[in-house]
């Protein structure tokens, strides 16, 4: 892990959410609901590395096809083909 600082990681925050209403995204703050979704609170849903999966049936809901949209030292934002 590395140690970096707070306007280092803030800036980096505000260009993903950047890049993600350049995607489409309505959201004010759509990095939030990723973080949310992804929460180990949320009990039948989880977004992994591989896709989406949900726990209750046990399988994977997306394919592992994807478009990496923009890639950054610590962060990678796919894009999953249409129909998935």
């Amino acid at each position: 892990m590395q140690i970096r600082e707070i306007p280092e990681l803030a800036n980096e925050i505000i260009e993903m959410n950047q890049v993600l209403g350049d995607l489409g995204s309505a959201l004010d703050n759509p990095l939030w609901t990723l973080v949310f979704l992804s929460f180990t609170s949320v009990l039948q849903l989880r977004i992994t590395y591989s896709g989406v999966y949900d726990v209750r049936e046990g399988k994977k809901l997306s394919q592992d096809r994807k478009k990496i949209v923009k890639e950054g030292p610590y962060f990678q934002i796919v894009q999953f083909e249409p129909g998935y």
